[in-house]
């Protein structure tokens, strides 16, 4: 008997020790078969749903399970549900708990020892009473852990008794996303991660796998998906969101004629306002283009009219690198209106965008040539993954952008963490124009290799790609006469003004020729001319020789590279230009291009609204002569080599033409023979060419001469000097004459007094 007895306790020791040699593995429990969710059959998920043995299950283990499950108090742990659950396994585990712990995962558990259990028999099973705990949540419910604001973190949803979380990998996107945050109260989503970075991979189960929303559903758990339970991935790939706030701030330009340009308004607590001007400069106009995903700023001013409704914000100060006027500093909303009224509300007007489709910008950097590359798709800008973002792409994306090409890609992350990757797997061919053109694009993608710190980030050339000739046109604006005034030129649908610091007299002479007269005079700044409306195009022109055709030929033209505070509107450029322009006394207008200097070149005509060369066998010393001279110069002669100076960019407009050499301007000339087409064409290579010279024979710039009467008067007083010059040295020889013979007298008449003397 006490051997029996002995024998007894060494099992049941032996049992209990086994118990609590390991803990239940990651176990997520539910109830089948039962009338209410409280009441059923136990199963665990352990890779699938699996009964339990009822062997050693109890009171204890059925508080677990009632308290994990978030029911009532324990009614019965040995309910009868056998017939409910049958087409699920048993677990060959033997589950042990004290009736304290929080979940089955912290109870104890061994392997059954016997197999030849019938499992419809002995499944565990449990009834607990209805009503939920007080702090139950609802049954799939969710919520945001670990993020740095309500609205953002890691989704959790609530099932079956227990917190959990969701399995992104390849499968959660911004539609999921959408379902959530309204689930949760707010607009939509803005952003979602599929991968535990930024918020931190979670614990217990992992509920849902390869969910589908279609964006209309109410619950997350309505969506599409595996199944409860059923994935195949770990707490990294757990996935998060970021929420549209209620009080987001909209903004928008209203009653301009475009939607580039008009009043500026934001939407804030519910309702439209607008800016007051008082402190508003073309950097915060920047910050708005840029969040509306326009070009560049042009121009600020209140010519827009007066807004209704309450003006939200004043003073607002912008460095102008910032993605959003959200980030630039405000002192606060509903400011006084006490010196500020509708007639000073702030406009803005921005650059037309290149392309509308699929719009590219850089942020975060005070240069408007490099920066974090975002992307605008699906009404939402976002920045790029850097994985697979090579010079290629960053040569595409400078392209894009107006930049002749990339000068590297900045290192992932460079300007922090980003808020959204909206685009991955970039691959552009050396031909690719923009992004749109590249292949492999995924939008938003989920997968684990691209992280909120795998931001794309390029440096472009600063110098743009060149324009053709016929894309900058100029004018002078604002002068007394049409041959002075204001420079502007126009350039992606704008008329412009250029810093007078980097303008000079080539610059001015290239200004002046394109717009048909012969030179420039002066140069000089444009507080005379402007009222200053114009924007701003260019901090400097180039012109290396002053011989170019065109201001476009002058460069790198560098659009929109400037200092704002160094070069204020009065400071814009400025130049008088002489000889007559097109369309005025003057019928046919030259102009020397692509010389070594300014008294050389291919010689150009303007005919028919364009410029156009000369043919080379068209133009001898006769023609060349009158050439000279219109433009300036003493004499000329033609190059002996046809097209020495270029064929030029514009067509052969002149055929022949047929001079005496002593006219004053080509329309003078006989024979004037315009190509029209029905000539055999003269080659563009076969160009005509001439040197002009000045009197004394050397090729050099022409200088205006003096007056006609100036120089008449300078030849009178000159006859008059030599006149009196002669005069007088004729009355000085006379002079000089009469000395001569007195002296010689009175030598004779002192000789005659000696001979009389010796005499006697």
């Amino acid at each position: 008997m006490h051997l029996i007895f002995i024998a007894t306790v060494l099992l049941t020791l032996t049992f209990q020790e086994s118990f609590t040699s390991k803990t239940l593995p990651d176990a997520s429990v539910r109830l089948v078969g039962g009338a209410t969710r409280c009441s059923g059959q136990v199963q665990v998920y352990q890779g699938e749903w699996m009964n339990l043995y009822r062997t050693h299950w109890g009171e204890a283990e059925g508080r677990v399970v009632c308290r994990q499950l978030g029911c009532g108090d324990l009614v019965s742990p040995d309910a009868n549900y056998k017939d409910k659950a049958s087409a699920y396994p048993v677990w060959s585990e033997l589950v042990s708990c004290t009736g304290d712990e929080l979940t089955l995962m912290n109870c104890s558990h061994r392997r059954n020892a016997s197999d030849s259990l019938g499992p419809e028999t002995y499944r565990a099973a449990v009834a607990c009473h209805q009503n939920d705990l007080p702090n139950a949540p609802e049954s799939m419910a969710v919520r945001l852990i670990n993020g740095t604001t309500p609205n953002s973190g890691r989704v959790e949803i609530y099932y079956n008794g227990e917190w959990g979380t969701i399995c992104g990998l390849n499968s959660w996107s911004l539609t999921d996303g959408h379902v959530v945050c309204r689930q949760l109260g707010y607009a939509s989503a803005v952003a979602v991660k599929g991968y535990m970075e930024p918020f931190g991979h979670g614990y217990g189960s992992i509920l849902l796998s390869f969910v589908d929303c279609d964006g209309h559903e109410e619950k997350l758990g309505d969506c599409r998906h595996e199944g409860w339970y059923r994935h195949n991935c770990d707490h990294y790939y757990d996935v998060g969101v970021i929420c549209k706030t209620s009080n987001e701030t909209g903004i928008r330009l209203v009653d301009g004629p475009s939607q580039y340009e008009g009043r500026v308004e934001l939407y804030y607590n519910g309702e439209w306002g607008t800016i007051c001007d008082d402190g508003w400069g073309i950097e915060d106009a920047r910050v708005v283009c840029r969040q509306l995903g326009y070009g560049p700023a042009i121009s600020t001013g209140r010519t827009y009219g007066q807004g209704q409704g309450a003006i939200l914000q004043s003073d607002v100060n912008c460095h102008g690198w910032e993605t959003s006027i959200m980030d630039c500093d405000m002192p606060r909303w509903y400011p006084s209106t006490a010196g500020c009224h509708h007639r000073e509300d702030a406009g803005v007007k921005c650059n037309i965008p290149e392309d509308p489709s699929v719009r590219v910008r850089l942020t975060h950097s005070f240069l408007d040539s490099e920066g974090q590359v975002e992307v605008y798709h699906n009404g939402e800008w976002g920045t790029a993954c850097s994985n697979s973002f090579t010079i290629r792409e960053a040569d595409v994306v400078c392209r894009q952008l107006g930049y002749r090409k990339a000068l590297k890609v900045l290192e992932p992350g460079r300007y922090g963490d980003a808020e959204l990757i909206i685009l991955d797997n970039v691959q552009c061919e050396i031909t690719s124009k923009k992004l749109e053109d590249c292949q492999g694009l995924v939008w938003y993608p989920t997968h684990s290799d691209c992280l909120l710190q795998h931001t794309a980030g390029v440096m472009c050339d600063i110098n743009v790609i060149p324009d053709t000739v016929s894309s900058v046109k100029v004018r002078l604006t604002g002068g007394a006469v049409e041959s002075e005034g204001q420079v502007e030129l126009f350039y992606s649908n704008q008329w412009g003004t250029v810093c007078a610091s980097g303008f000079d007299m080539n610059a001015a002479t290239v200004v002046c020729r394109q717009l048909g007269y012969n030179n420039a005079m002066y140069l000089t700044t444009a507080e005379e001319f402007s009222d200053g409306s114009r924007p701003l195009l260019l901090d400097s022109v180039k012109c290396r020789l002053g011989t170019e055709e065109n201001i476009a030929r002058c460069g790198p033209l560098e659009w929109y590279r400037h200092d704002w505070h160094n070069c204020q509107p009065a400071e814009s450029a400025a130049v008088a230009c002489h000889g007559s322009k097109i369309g005025g006394d003057m019928e046919v207008v030259v102009r020397l291009s692509n010389g070594t200097q300014a008294s050389n070149g291919r010689v150009d005509v303007y005919h028919h609204g364009q410029w156009g060369s000369v043919c080379g066998a068209g133009l001898g010393r006769n023609e060349a002569q009158v050439i000279c001279r219109q433009l300036g110069y003493r004499s000329g002669e033609p190059v002996e080599r046809f097209g020495m100076y270029g064929s030029g960019a514009e067509q052969v407009s002149m055929w022949a033409l047929t001079c005496t050499g002593e006219e004053i301007l080509v329309d003078m000339c006989t024979d004037i023979e315009w190509y029209d087409g029905s000539k055999h064409v003269c080659d563009k290579d076969q160009t005509a060419g001439v040197v002009c010279k000045q009197a004394d024979g050397k090729s050099k710039s022409p200088t205006p001469g003096p007056p006609v009467y100036a120089v008449v008067i300078i030849i009178l007083l000159s006859i008059i000097a030599v006149v009196l010059l002669v005069v007088l040295s004729y009355c000085v020889f006379l002079k000089r004459s009469k000395r001569n013979a007195a002296a010689t007298q009175m030598r004779y008449a002192v000789l005659d007094k000696q001979d009389n003397s010796t005499a006697y």
